[in-house]
């Protein structure tokens, strides 16, 4: 049973890639409060149609030419939607527009989407929890681009699945240390715990293609990783499972990896 969840991790981009439906900080952006009718209405818009799971609604919104950091375009992003939708049972999407800015003819504006999943696998229920911030620019009233600014995942497989906390950054300069710690909040007992944890480049490729984990007993209770960030700027997916009797969790969460020069701009800007 284990080998065909672990067959499926690949559910773990697809959280992320319905991430990219939905628009963390502008220069000088403007309270929600303030937000143009036209803004407020296509994100109403587009969180009813994925509820309602609405493809021909969410389609209409995303200009054809649509550019992601991670790659998609609207047919990509449509497909993994879709995946998602026929994988769980229920699905709930909460919207909330934390800022926006008007640039020219162009309206950007930041929110911070929370999804909440559920279905059944095998006899086990599986949970799904993800927040997702983001910024995208509008313009005629479709969304012509689309930047991932931080995303977090959990899954959680079976009624024993551990509870965890995760630290980690959503963004770190290019060169720099990081920690990244999945730690179990419940006391464990006598179970023996098992996980493992990866770090790899956010690519269209990653959205798409399953991992193979090689599992280790975990002491400790979590996992505890010094990570080391590329010397060049990107983005990286932290992932790890964790494994007990009668559950396991899966864990995702998206790292930006900025130069020296774009941490001390937005300083400036702070």
């Amino acid at each position: 049973m284990l080998d065909s969840f672990l067959k499926k991790l690949s559910q773990w981009s697809l959280v992320a890639a319905i991430a990219l439906l939905f628009p963390s900080q502008l220069a000088q952006a403007a309270p929600a409060n303030t937000a143009p009718k036209n803004l407020t209405q296509l994100l109403s818009e587009l969180e009813t149609a994925a509820n309602n799971e609405d493809m021909a609604t969410v389609r209409a919104v995303y200009s054809p030419e649509l550019t992601t950091t991670s790659g998609l375009d609207v047919a990509a992003l449509t497909q993994k939607l879709e995946q998602l939708w026929n994988t769980y049972d229920q699905l709930d999407y909460q919207v909330e527009l934390e800022n926006w800015e008007k640039q020219g003819e162009t309206l950007v504006a930041e929110t911070v989407t929370r999804i909440r999943g559920l279905r059944n696998a095998q006899g086990r229920e599986v949970f799904l929890e993800a927040t997702l911030r983001s910024r995208q620019t509008i313009r005629e009233g479709q969304i012509v681009t689309q930047d991932m600014l931080s995303e977090q995942s959990k899954v959680y497989i079976g009624e024993n699945a551990p509870r965890v906390k995760v630290n980690a950054p959503s963004q770190v300069q290019a060169g720099e240390n990081f920690n990244f710690d999945v730690i179990v909040q419940e006391p464990i007992g006598d179970d023996i715990l098992m996980g493992t944890a990866l770090e790899e480049e956010v690519t269209i490729q990653s959205y798409l293609t399953p991992r193979n984990l090689n599992l280790e007993i975990l002491p400790a209770g979590g996992i505890y990783r010094l990570g080391e960030a590329p010397t060049t700027p990107g983005q990286r997916w932290l992932s790890a499972i964790i494994i007990r009797d009668n559950g396991m969790t899966l864990v995702s969460q998206r790292v930006n990896i900025v130069s020296n020069t774009a941490t001390l701009s937005n300083s400036k800007q702070d």
